[in-house]
Formats: structure tokens, C-alpha cells, sequence
């Protein structure tokens, strides 16, 4: 079977990409309080 190989490295890259894409989300709502507090202090709001 020659496509095992491949298939293997193909899920393993998705799986990579899934946990990154997962990480930036996790950060993303880490720092969000703060982005979204800072956003309310703009002086342009409103």
C-alpha cells in the first residue's frame, strides 16, 4: 500500500495545523478581556 506513508504525514500535518490554529484561538481569548477593555478606553468611542 504506497499511500500509507503520505497519508500518515498528511494527518500528522493536520494535526499540527489544528493544534496551532487551537493555540492561537486559546490565546486569542486569553488576551481578550484586555483588548476588549482597551477598546473601551479609546477616546474615540462613542
Amino acid at each position: 500500500m504506497p499511500l500509507a506513508p503520505p497519508l500518515r504525514n498528511t494527518e500528522a500535518a493536520i494535526h499540527r495545523v489544528i493544534g496551532f490554529e487551537h493555540t492561537k484561538i486559546r490565546l486569542l481569548f486569553a488576551l481578550s478581556p484586555r483588548l476588549w477593555q482597551n477598546l473601551d478606553d479609546s477616546p474615540g468611542k462613542g
